[in-house]
């Protein structure tokens, strides 16, 4: 799998869109600074028309300290989770 970095992605919208790097670059960092408000009040955020964002809680478990063997409880907390359309899903088979 081939990866971008964010300066990458960056250029690439400037090129597409006509806008300056630095000027898609404050937006996307709005968009990245509005998706951690949502998502940390429990928002569901649809950041495009085939991408949403949202949280979830996942309960306290039991589990093991890997360098004792001492069993340890997990402590609840919520975890980032991606759902895609499915014209994106069926663009991937």
């Amino acid at each position: 799998m081939e990866k971008t970095t964010f300066n990458n992605f960056v250029k690439e919208v400037a090129v597409k869109t006509g806008y300056t790097q630095k000027d898609v670059k404050a937006v996307l960092q709005a968009v990245d600074d509005l998706i951690f408000d949502y998502m940390a009040s429990g928002k569901k955020v649809r950041v495009t028309p085939s991408v949403a964002l949202y949280s979830v809680e996942v309960s306290e478990r039991p589990g093991r300290n890997v360098v004792t063997g001492e069993k340890v409880m997990i402590p609840a907390r919520k975890r980032p989770k991606a759902q895609f359309s499915a014209p994106l899903k069926r663009s991937l088979m």
